[in-house]
């Protein structure tokens, strides 16, 4: 370890050689040993950081967060999409995520021999399974 490697893990660590890494500590008690200077600008940085002290929280404001946090957290968002409108769209969206997921199951069942035919045989059959419906919708 030389000079430069060590002002670097003064920076990373700071002063108290206990923090330092097990591999690192017994070059660097000799470095720092040897040229005490190069742990200056981390002894003054650990002094200044250990005598930070954190205020405490002015109550009406805690008081404020937590109601905007109690009030934001009451409603799930299915309660504040039946609430925004009619019960219909959620029922429309439930419906949509049970059918999302039942399709989905039924895709990864017929999707174990992945391959360009099954690909095609897909398509042929949603080509034909649409012109039907739109044949019968539309006469």
């Amino acid at each position: 370890m030389n000079d430069n490697d060590f002002k670097i893990l003064a920076h990373t660590y700071g002063a108290n050689l206990d923090r330092w890494p097990e591999g690192s500590r017994h070059e660097a008690a000799r470095i720092a040993k040897a040229n005490p200077e190069l742990l200056q600008d981390a002894t003054q940085l650990d002094k200044a950081l250990d005598s930070f002290t954190i205020r405490d929280a002015d109550p009406q404001l805690l008081g404020k967060i937590i109601a905007k946090i109690e009030k934001e957290t009451d409603k799930s968002p299915i309660l504040i999409i039946l609430h925004r409108g009619s019960w219909m769209r959620g029922v429309a969206f439930i419906s949509l995520g049970i059918l999302g997921l039942f399709l989905g199951s039924v895709n990864m069942e017929g999707s174990q021999n992945f391959s360009d035919n099954s690909v095609d045989s897909n398509q042929d059959i949603f080509n034909s399974t649409s012109s039907t419906i739109i044949d019968e919708v539309m006469p």
